[in-house]
């Protein structure tokens, strides 16, 4: 049996003889008769069996690909680095770019400086030991300026602690943001 002898659904409504009666298809479903529509997403014309059957012709054709291909090559490792003949190493991340000298920043004061183009602030609360924040107020956004331990906002007059961020007098309620800073050497720099 071809293609072409295989019933559509259109040649069965024919064969029913009423417009508006409801003709059973083979496979127990009903179409409309002289629509060819069914309950099934097949094309007008075209029955189930045909797109089952192409169906599992295309399932065979990519089987049949999928044997005839080669298997895809083994990955080589990649080699992690090692010490070479003469015993030296990968070099080193470089240092981070240093924000000042540590010598520029008082003991027991702050000064202001830019981060990575943000206005900040860096304390040194004792000798080797520093921290920084925003210089950026969190009551309205103004910046705020170094007074020895203490920060002062000159807009509203919020003042806070250079070694914590804490808020010592609002109006500003939030602390202001810690940046991450360290010692590197003789200079501060970005941790």
């Amino acid at each position: 049996m071809s293609i072409q002898d295989i019933p559509t659904a259109d040649a069965r409504s024919r064969e029913a003889g009423s417009a508006d009666a409801q003709a059973p298809n083979q496979d127990g479903s009903a179409s409309e008769a002289g629509t060819g529509r069914t309950g099934s997403a097949a094309p007008s014309g075209v029955s189930r069996r045909v797109i089952s059957l192409g169906g599992i012709g295309l399932a065979a054709v990519s089987v049949g690909l999928a044997a005839c291909s080669s298997p895809a090559p083994a990955t080589q490792p990649a080699e992690s680095p090692s010490a070479d003949d003469e015993g030296t190493t990968a070099p080193e991340a470089p240092a981070a770019a240093p924000i000042l000298a540590l010598a520029d920043v008082p003991v027991g004061g702050a000064v202001a400086v830019d981060i990575e183009g943000a206005p900040s602030i860096v304390a040194q609360p004792e000798a080797g030991t520093v921290v920084a924040f925003t210089a950026i107020c969190t009551h309205q956004g103004c910046k705020v300026t170094p007074a020895d331990a203490k920060l002062d906002c000159p807009c509203h007059g919020s003042q806070f602690d250079a070694f914590t961020g804490a808020v010592l007098r609002g109006p500003a309620e939030a602390p202001l943001t810690a940046v991450a800073v360290a010692v590197e050497g003789d200079n501060v720099v970005k941790a």
